[in-house]
């Protein structure tokens, strides 16, 4: 699936989809993670979206494809 993000454009993997189910995160929580998340760039292509839900976070990593799509490759919990 495909969600926008002002210029970026996400597209989840379903690896990252599989796993996120099996750590009990919603869909709707890494679309709020993705839309309204602390985003941080690490080495060339990889960026870091995180989001706070209490005393946890969500965390999703993703790498920039080509021009302005990101796919997000991991989603977990963070500290």
């Amino acid at each position: 699936m495909i969600y926008p993000r002002g210029a970026w454009v996400f597209e989840i993997s379903r690896h990252a989809r599989a796993k996120a189910c099996q750590k009990m995160i919603t869909q709707d929580m890494i679309n709020q993670t993705l839309a309204s998340g602390e985003m941080a760039w690490f080495g060339k292509n990889y960026v870091r979206f995180r989001r706070r839900y209490g005393r946890r976070s969500v965390t999703c990593v993703g790498e920039r494809k080509q021009g302005n799509v990101i796919k997000v490759m991991t989603v977990g919990w963070g500290v």
